[in-house]
């Protein structure tokens, strides 16, 4: 196969597999979006001078 026409099926595929990804996340942990706010750290400097003592 000629690389330059395999491009086309290669992002195919990498679209594919992050849709794939997606779904797995959303059945596992079904109630993320509920939970989110509590396991993701801040990473600007106001919401870091809130959590340090």
């Amino acid at each position: 196969m000629n690389p330059v026409t395999s491009v086309p099926f290669f992002v195919v595929a990498q679209l594919v597999a992050a849709l794939l990804a997606i779904v797995a996340v959303r059945v596992m942990y079904p109630d993320i979006g509920s939970v989110a706010d509590r396991v993701v750290m801040p990473h600007d400097a106001e919401s870091r001078a809130r959590l340090d003592p």
